[in-house]
């Protein structure tokens, strides 16, 4: 089913979800998000925020966690960096 969201795959077939993610995991087909962000992620995190990109966007961008994107630009905003 070429174009169509997991969501939409796992609904049209009865399969869960995360069944489906796994398996495209597991093939290659999509990134697992690194576990390991360094300063040069975190400078590149504060610059794309800066210009208005949302943390889904940076998180992808990345290939870093969207809770470590989260929580760093709670950092941001409390150092009065953003």
């Amino acid at each position: 089913m070429m174009g169509k969201s997991v969501t939409e795959v796992s609904k049209h077939f009865g399969i869960h979800y995360t069944t489906i993610k796994s398996w495209m995991i597991k093939e290659g087909l999509v990134k697992t998000p690194r576990n390991n962000p360094n300063e040069e992620d975190m400078n590149q995190t504060l610059d794309m925020l800066r210009e208005g990109k949302t943390e889904y966007i940076i998180s992808r961008k990345l290939n870093i966690r969207i809770d470590t994107i989260i929580e760093w630009k709670k950092d941001f905003q409390r150092d009065g960096f953003l």
